[in-house]
């Protein structure tokens, strides 16, 4: 049933450098994989297994990544098992993240980290559709670690967007490559980074003489920055973000951060940013290497 309209031979991304040396008594191998070009599948390299008496299944491949070409159709099928109902929509998922805006924001405004790139675009614009664009103010910086134009190519952006009075720009690319000059452990760096950013929020704040207790900071994060910056029970450091350090950690403690797509995948918010009218050429853009 898990393999339900999967053809007998089909190709997924697995690992051999893990594997499995002993199949349990009550399972039994359902698929399998071969370490070359062969087509004699021996079930010598197991890569599924199901349980004998019940409905349980493991797999030792990826269904989840695009490599797996019949992976969307395994999951479907085990979501029928599961009996599951697909109620997840695009309409359904803003209808979500806008309740989860104004439970968060309540009366407040929100002071937007703006890189350009497709997450912080789609959360800023989530931001100006709920809460007015009165109410939100986007900081797009440029840190020295954009590509060459960048800088000046976004703002025409967000001008096209409409987002021309409530987005401000700042070169602070000086002081970002000063603060880091001497620091050349990656992780350290993106740490100090993430730093940096909240002061210049600091000097943001106090340059349009706004009143702090009244903006909380707004920030694209998606679920995989969090995951990656060990920010889950059982998630092991993989490489701190710079909007995952201790001190917006705290911050997200004390309620005074807002981050839309946090639960979100990148496709997720692609598929997000469609829906709210924005471009291609944002929605669809390549992701930059993130500072540090």
């Amino acid at each position: 049933d898990l393999f339900k309209n999967v053809p007998s031979i089909s190709t997924v991304w697995m690992s051999h450098f893990d594997s499995l040396e002993n199949i349990p008594t009550n399972f039994e191998v359902i698929a399998c994989s071969t370490n070359n070009n062969s087509t004699d599948y021996d079930f010598t390299v197991p890569a599924a297994l199901k349980h004998k008496s019940k409905d349980i299944y493991t797999l030792q491949f990826h269904p989840e990544v695009k490599d797996t070409v019949y992976g969307v159709q395994i999951l479907e099928n085990f979501a029928d098992l599961c009996k599951l109902k697909k109620t997840w929509t695009t309409q359904n998922l803003i209808k979500d993240i806008e309740k989860n805006i104004l439970d968060k924001v309540k009366d407040k405004n929100v002071l937007m980290f703006l890189s350009g790139g497709v997450d912080s675009t789609v959360a800023f614009a989530l931001l100006c559709k709920v809460l007015g664009k009165d109410r939100v103010l986007g900081l797009f910086i440029d840190n020295g670690f954009l590509r060459q134009n960048e800088a000046n190519e976004v703002i025409h952006k967000y001008a096209d967007l409409g987002f021309y009075y409530n987005v401000e720009f700042r070169d602070y690319s000086n002081y970002f490559l000063q603060n880091i000059k001497d620091i050349f452990n990656a992780e350290s760096k993106r740490k100090f980074i993430g730093k940096t950013f909240l002061d210049v929020r600091e000097k943001f704040l106090k340059e349009l003489s706004l009143d702090k207790s009244k903006w909380l900071l707004g920030q694209g994060t998606l679920y995989p920055d969090i995951i990656e910056s060990g920010g889950s029970k059982k998630a092991n450091v993989i490489k701190s973000h710079h909007n995952r350090i201790d001190i917006i950690t705290e911050y997200i403690k004390q309620g005074l951060v807002v981050e839309p797509l946090a639960d979100l995948y990148k496709d997720e918010v692609r598929i997000l940013g469609k829906e709210l009218g924005l471009p291609d050429e944002i929605v669809m853009r390549h992701p930059f290497p993130g500072p540090g």
